[in-house]
């Protein structure tokens, strides 16, 4: 810009842009000289937004439902995250779990602003089983060997007894049985999964003593 007396005035129709301006801006810019005249030209002003948002994380514990599955969305894991043009969109990197998840898991947020710009953080997701097993007996008849013994397990008076999850792993109150215990016995089945969640259902258990008597016979004379 130039004037022929040298001295002139600048004056901009705007000088300040926020967010609202980001990308091209026709400002015009008027050049004034001391004895009134003036002339104007239309510029360009290109705004952008390079500043990254700040992504805050906090964690999260999800619960399993009776399927073994769990998800999450990321504003649940999202502690105020921010940017200075205040819109942003969330996504994580992983938001379904099953029973192989549970405990801690780490999982990503990305916080993204309209202009592409980006952060992340780390969110510990605690994944929970408190969903109880489903304990079903069945009635057993057991022999007892030629020592006055017999034994059950648990898999043998489990029945189909079901989880959210597998591994289920079963135990009895009496396994062990001898000559005093003929007849029938109640016993108590308890299903248990890796989560420590319970259920028990009670079993009879028949023990029958199916080995006969031997018979030792000795000469003697009487008079």
């Amino acid at each position: 810009t130039s004037d022929n007396c040298g001295t002139f005035m600048l004056l901009l129709n705007k000088d300040e842009f926020n967010c609202f301006d980001i990308g091209a801006n026709i400002v015009t810019l008027t050049v004034e000289d001391n004895g009134g005249n003036s002339d104007f030209c239309d510029a360009t002003v290109t705004v952008e937004d390079n500043l990254n948002p700040t992504a805050l994380c906090l964690s999260a514990t999800i619960e399993l439902d009776a399927d073994g599955n769990a998800s999450i969305v990321a504003s649940q894991v999202d502690a105020g995250s921010s940017d200075n043009c205040q819109a942003i969109s969330l996504s994580i990197n992983n938001d379904t779990f099953d029973c192989d998840d549970i405990g801690s898991n780490i999982t990503t947020l990305t916080v993204t602003d309209d202009d592409g710009n980006t952060d992340e953080c780390n969110a510990t997701v605690i994944v929970q089983d408190n969903f109880s097993p489903t304990a079903v007996c069945q009635d057993l008849t057991v022999d007892l060997d030629s020592g006055g013994n017999a034994s059950v397990t648990g898999a043998q008076v489990n029945n189909g007894s079901t989880d959210n999850c597998d591994g289920l792993i079963f135990s009895l109150d009496i396994s062990s049985f001898d000559c005093s215990t003929t007849g029938p016995n109640t016993v108590i089945l308890t299903a248990e999964d890796e989560a420590g969640n319970i259920d028990t259902c009670s079993a009879i258990i028949t023990v029958l003593e199916a080995v006969p008597p031997s018979a030792l016979c000795a000469d003697i004379s009487v008079e």
